[in-house]
């Protein structure tokens, strides 16, 4: 398939967007219900098994979630070699899978904090199993954004009905478990029946190990993401109780919301910068990059703003109101946000596409060896505080580590100028937010007053100044609804 038939940046954005939207719908409905139902050490119990047993997710993946979109998307124009490289990508996943099973039966009999949870466990493998029949990433490779979408929707939407109908004690959260766990392996054995036509049809013999080597070099970088996103939660497991663990879970789970949909857009240009590097077709690599960066920043400052200031509002609309520990973690949390924005940017989009994962993965490790320096100190003496601060350090190492790298290329991100200007103009505008915070009004109304003139004044004032991040994205939105041909990776004209 050329790149002519291929569908626009910012329809598959809008569709990635969908398909992490209907992840985000979900947890906004199913966590704070279950949170309820539950309480926070049954939640802290669920979550626990859920982080470790994303180590081993993370094995049994082997890089080839991330390592298998570049090779894939590099290759999608001659079918034999895309089934070639999907069919070998596979094998190594099977591979891996059971080596990773195996390691999480023997850690589980060994280790007597998780011998406590064995049923939870038992759950884990088995998502672990079908894991290893998951092909996303030979989807996104393809820009199918669409069939990925409708799978998400309708197994996620099938796990909040069960959640809603069977979740209702404390003693429940073996249930809420294993119903999360099925909508995965639902999804893993729906992205492969769909695949089973590209890896169907004669091919020359598989030699999976010739991808071990780069593969592994994305396994160590997802590894270090892993350390310093899940390590949080088992430390907290290992060192305090599954109640804290719940009071941290309850802020990183909306933090991991906003993440998500800030991820969709590097999931969606990874694929694209990739084949325009690979076809020398650099300039419109720069102006997609200009306008990703321009994006994120008109994005993470107002959220981080607004849940600065209403963080608690939110928190009681969500949870029902929760203990003050659960409020400072959020706080601390937010700001991460905007940090791994700026990160998706350099790293997934700009070094990523450059054949340059080797400094991504130094940055990640280095994040992940502080956050876990930084857990160890402070996990002990303030509990969940400790680890939000942890990952907030572990964050800004990380950025740190790819800015060096990035002013060595000499590419401009975005204009001084227009940072500087959406800056000033969300901090302007939390003047509204300071008000309403103090306002006599309920929870919710505020969340939803908050919402409508905090975001609506900041993208008003910027349209009304012509500031070129949110006119060009504004201009390239007109032209697809018009059925033009500007493609939001190529800046104003969407010519090569």
């Amino acid at each position: 398939m050329g790149e002519s038939n291929r569908a626009s940046v910012p329809f598959n954005f809008a569709m990635n967007f969908l398909l992490r939207l209907s992840g985000t719908i979900c947890a906004a409905i199913s966590y704070p219900f279950a949170f309820r139902m539950i309480g926070e050490a049954g939640m802290g119990k669920a979550a626990f098994a859920a982080s470790v047993g994303s180590f081993f997710l993370l094995l049994a993946g082997m890089g080839v979630s991330a390592y298998g979109v570049r090779e894939c998307a590099r290759v999608r124009d001659d079918p034999a070699t895309l089934r070639q490289t999907a069919r070998e990508l596979l094998c190594l996943q099977l591979t891996m899978t059971l080596t990773s099973m195996v390691l999480l039966l023997i850690a589980v009999a060994a280790v007597p904090r998780l011998w406590e949870n064995r049923l939870l466990f038992l759950i884990q493998g088995g998502q672990l199993l079908f894991h290893a029949l998951d092909t996303e990433w030979l989807f996104a490779a393809e820009e199918r954004y669409a069939f990925l979408t409708v799978r998400s929707f309708v197994t996620k939407l099938a796990a909040v009905a069960l959640i809603l109908l069977f979740v209702r004690r404390p003693e429940d959260y073996r249930l809420y478990a294993l119903i999360t766990a099925s909508a995965a392996v639902l999804g893993y054995l729906w992205n492969f029946m769909g695949a089973g036509k590209r890896l169907r049809g004669q091919g020359k013999r598989l030699r999976p190990l010739r991808h071990l080597r780069a593969s592994a070099v994305f396994c160590l970088q997802s590894a270090a993401v892993t350390v310093y996103t899940g390590l949080d939660s088992v430390l907290l497991g290992f060192l305090k109780d599954d109640a804290m663990v719940g009071v941290y879970d309850a802020a990183a789970k909306i933090r991991s919301v906003l993440v998500m949909f800030i991820a969709s857009l590097s999931a969606v240009l990874l694929p694209r910068f990739s084949y325009y590097l690979s076809t020398r077709q650099e300039e419109r690599f720069r102006r997609g990059l200009r306008m990703s960066s321009s994006f994120v920043l008109l994005i993470t400052l107002p959220l981080m703003a607004y849940f600065l200031l209403l963080g608690e509002s939110c928190l009681t609309v969500l949870y029902d109101g929760v203990s003050g520990d659960t409020l400072r973690c959020l706080r601390i949390l937010i700001p991460t946000v905007f940090l791994v924005g700026c990160s998706n940017t350099t790293g997934i989009q700009l070094l990523t596409p450059m054949n340059m994962e080797r400094t991504v993965t130094l940055s990640t490790v280095v994040g992940a060896a502080v956050d876990l320096i930084a857990d160890l100190l402070l996990i002990p003496g303030l509990g969940a505080v400790g680890a939000a601060l942890g990952t907030l350090i572990a964050e800004t190492a990380v950025l740190a580590v790819q800015l060096f790298a990035v002013r060595k290329l000499g590419i401009r991100l975005m204009e001084p100028k227009s940072a500087l200007r959406i800056l000033l103009v969300a901090l302007a505008a939390c003047a509204e937010l300071a008000l309403l915070r103090y306002a006599p009004l309920p929870a919710p109304g505020k969340v939803l007053l908050g919402a409508v003139l905090y975001f609506g004044t900041v993208w008003s004032v910027l349209l009304a100044l012509k500031d070129p991040a949110l006119t060009d994205m504004a201009a390239v939105l007109r032209s697809r609804i018009r059925g033009g041909s500007n493609d939001g990776a190529d800046g104003r004209d969407g010519r090569g």
